[in-house]
């Protein structure tokens, strides 16, 4: 079936999924079945490629594609250059029918899934380029100048709905961060080739020179922890394998007597629903030096102290001595005994120890911390 005249219902499909990222797998069919191809997919110009939006007739061939490795043998890319300046390219733009006919691409893989030779038109936003994919089977024949003609045109419109997806994703992430902030968790947002594009306010307060942003990535004074944090972040976001999680990876401080921080990495879409997702990837960064402290407010309501009492055994829950917090608060050490003295009777506690134990529980629960 040859290229439809009108690509409009493409176009519309790419910016419903736009709004919808549920929608892309079924955009790849549309756009499959309107320029007479056998499969379409779309996958990113540069970097993973391990989860991407395809038509049901290319499920099998891209598990082939990645579990035999034929990604890292696909010739194919160096059509890119020539479809980043025209919009639309084809293997017969960098192969002849002969080579074809010769390389072990074409024919024990593509001529084994039953496809033959296709298109590729690009998809740009304004920070990432894609790839939209158009593949012909054996018999079906390659396009012809016509269609591909029609198919370039598609480009500009096409990447009109990867901005809007692009802009719609970083308006979650901006929501995801409130969210993060408010539950008092430090995180580090990436994009899928592991590039910083947010953080939050208390990741800010962690990145102060043992840990910092250094073009554009996640790094600590320490080459080996940051060789570590990389080879994480490249087993999230590279592998094909279901992979969400990796070990925490301790980022040490210059100060010797300060505890590291823990970088928890994780991957925020695993399957190929979100395409053009702002970012793939968090990174928790957790102070293993902070001690949170319950608000004086929680003490006095649950324990009846007073605001004296309350800010004392506030100050008391981080592990600081008696004299230590005394002179923090402004007040003798005589008067800080007194204070603790009721704070042990209203809490039911004994031992400066206990009440740190107590307190911790409260921090550790706390819905507005």
């Amino acid at each position: 079936m040859p290229v439809r005249k009108s690509l409009a219902q493409v176009e519309a499909a790419f910016v419903e999924a736009a709004i919808d990222p549920n929608l892309w797998n079924q955009a790849m069919e549309i756009a499959a079945d309107a320029t007479g191809s056998a499969g379409a997919l779309m996958f990113p110009a540069k970097g993973p490629a391990v989860s991407i939006p395809l038509t049901r007739s290319m499920l099998g061939t891209y598990e082939t594609y990645l579990r035999d490795g034929w990604y890292q043998r696909d010739e194919r890319y160096r059509a890119i250059p020539l479809m980043m300046r025209n919009g639309v390219a084809t293997d017969f733009d960098i192969f002849t029918a002969e080579d074809m006919q010769r390389h072990e691409y074409y024919q024990d893989f593509l001529a084994r899934a039953g496809l033959q030779s296709g298109a590729i038109v690009k998809v740009a936003s304004d920070h990432d380029v894609w790839v939209l994919s158009l593949q012909r089977g054996i018999g079906q024949g390659r396009f012809n100048p016509e269609e591909l003609r029609l198919i370039a045109s598609l480009s500009a419109k096409l990447s009109s709905a990867a901005a809007l997806a692009e802009a719609l994703s970083f308006a979650k992430v901006e929501s995801a961060l409130g969210a993060f902030e408010s539950s008092g968790k430090a995180v580090v947002l990436l994009d899928r080739m592991g590039q910083v594009q947010r953080t939050n306010a208390s990741a800010d307060r962690l990145l102060d020179g043992d840990v910092t942003i250094a073009n554009k990535r996640l790094a600590s004074w320490s080459a080996q922890a940051t060789s570590a944090l990389d080879q994480a972040l490249r087993t999230l976001l590279w592998s094909p394998g279901p992979v969400s999680l990796t070990p925490p990876v301790p980022l040490p401080r210059k100060d010797p007597a300060r505890r590291p921080l823990l970088a928890y990495p994780s991957r925020m879409t695993p399957t190929s629903g979100d395409l053009i997702a702002a970012c793939r990837a968090i990174v928790v960064l957790v102070d293993l030096d902070h001690r949170p402290r319950p608000p004086e407010e929680t003490l006095r309501a649950i324990f009846g102290l007073t605001r004296a009492e309350a800010r004392l055994a506030r100050q008391l829950s981080s592990g600081e001595s008696l004299a230590d917090a005394a002179e923090v608060l402004g007040i003798k050490l005589e008067t800080a005994r007194a204070h603790l003295k009721a704070v042990f009777s209203k809490t039911d506690t004994h031992r400066q120890s206990e009440l740190v134990g107590l307190l911790a529980q409260l921090s550790s629960f706390n819905p507005c911390r």
